[in-house]
């Protein structure tokens, strides 16, 4: 990503402000309140930002409650926030879409125009924010990585405007719009700095609302650094920091139910937490089932792979490395640290992996129609024998146990605990290739075969 700062301006002539603002993003308005235009930034000694968010978000994470500030409120407290803190967004939020995450400022809907006024979403992104051809900004995004939920973009889904319109959105793709613009917000805001003085600095703007202890701090802070309009201090505690209190009376105290954890603890996309099976699996892992051809590699994955051809370490896949059943199993095997010389032998499933697990002490628990499925452990890997028979050296596929992870597979019906990928062939169009996700393959099919790290 490239960051655009731009400061103490103050002696520049107009029109090279104007000049040099056209590459640059404000922050979020809707028409509920006064936004400002870029030349309002230069005499408070704001900066400006290039139009490519540095850290991709965080796609794994899920949001659970019954209403659409119920969701925002258990994915902000899951993310670390304070009660006050996510209070402090929640208001903002009221006052910029009304927490509406279909939610237009344009009445002609033009969201996919460049420029400013066409603000769209929760937050109210405009600008290059919002959109920059071809694949910049939360829009571009969406585009390029969630392509099932673009058409939500369109005025006709605006359900403040056509109340009819939510009817018309079916749960899990507001599930998912929520979440993907609020994994959008989460992770812009850990790469954009502090501008806003007398709150402290962390750094960045999130790492900054954490130093905030009341609802009222947090209000401000957040407006004057993310969303900046014109409204005073007073202004905002008057009108957003009221609708803060009440998001915080009516939540705090009451705990969360969030799955909103991300896919990652590092603040960018690419990067995973990889402490332990279950943060492995969910970092390099879609937590839904996407029928094949699917070749979308999460991020975090896609690094892992990478990585991994750098040193020369095996990820198969033919043509798209790394979507590989084998390839994913011992990424996630290494890079959690759980076996770190797993197939140290480097290659596919029958010819080095089933012999690699034998000859290194790893326990076979059973096969498909022995074990107890609630007796398998993260970690445990399986080898399936498509033809239904576990008695065999020639092993079709293999996949790893990932059994309940919160956030993870819980739009998926037929998930009964595994998470794999596969291979396709040296040919698109096979109905065989999956990037790693949550899986639906039956733990108890004849020709599994169970195996444990001894």
């Amino acid at each position: 990503m490239k960051l655009y700062a731009i400061k103490h301006l103050l002696s520049l002539k107009r029109l090279t402000l104007h000049i040099i603002a056209a590459v640059f993003l404000v922050s979020v308005h809707t028409d509920y309140a006064a936004a400002l235009t870029e030349a309002d930034y230069i005499p408070q000694g704001i900066n400006y930002y290039g139009n490519e968010v540095a850290c991709k978000a965080a796609s794994g994470s899920l949001v659970s409650g019954n209403s659409e500030k119920e969701k925002i409120w258990n994915y902000l407290v899951g993310k670390g926030l304070t009660g006050e803190q996510a209070a402090g967004i929640m208001g903002n939020m009221q006052k910029e879409s009304e927490l509406i995450p279909t939610r237009h400022q344009d009445a002609s809907g033009n969201v996919w125009q460049s420029g400013y006024g066409s603000a769209w979403g929760l937050v109210q992104w405009d600008g290059g924010r919002r959109f920059t051809s071809p694949d910049k900004g939360i829009l571009g995004k969406l585009r390029a990585e969630k392509p099932n939920l673009v058409k939500y973009a369109s005025i006709e889904y605006d359900y403040i405007r056509n109340p009819a319109a939510k009817a018309k959105i079916p749960e899990d793709d507001l599930n998912a719009l929520i979440t993907f613009e609020l994994d959008y917000l989460f992770q812009e805001s850990q790469v954009r700095p502090v501008t806003a003085a007398g709150f402290g600095n962390a750094g960045n703007e999130w790492g900054t609302l954490r130093l905030q202890k009341t609802v009222e701090d947090a209000t401000v802070f957040w407006h004057n650094n993310f969303e900046v309009s014109k409204d005073s201090k007073e202004t905002v505690l008057a009108d957003r920091g009221g609708a803060a209190t009440s998001f915080f009376t009516e939540f705090a105290g009451k705990g969360s139910t969030a799955t909103a954890t991300s896919t990652s603890s590092s603040a960018c996309a690419g990067t995973a937490d990889t402490s332990s099976i279950t943060t492995t699996i969910k970092a390099y892992a879609w937590p839904e089932y996407h029928a094949p051809d699917y070749l979308t590699m999460k991020p975090e994955y896609k690094t892992a792979i990478l990585a991994a051809q750098k040193k020369g370490e095996y990820v198969g896949g033919g043509i798209n490395p790394g979507i590989d059943c084998g390839g994913f199993v011992m990424r996630v095997l290494r890079d959690s640290k759980f076996e770190p010389e797993y197939n140290s032998t480097g290659g596919p499933v029958a010819t080095s992996q089933v012999p690699w697990v034998k000859a290194n002490g790893w326990k076979k628990l059973g096969t498909g129609s022995t074990i107890n499925v609630a007796d398998l452990k993260p970690g445990d890997v399986v080898f399936y024998n498509w033809s239904g028979n576990p008695d065999t050296d020639n092993f079709d596929h293999t996949a790893i146990f990932a059994g309940k992870i919160d956030g993870f597979a819980e739009t998926t019906k037929d998930y009964k605990g595994i998470a794999s990928a596969s291979y396709g062939g040296e040919t698109q169009g096979t109905g065989a290739w999956r990037t790693p996700m949550a899986g639906v393959e039956d733990p108890t099919f004849a020709g599994a075969v169970w195996y444990r790290k001894g």
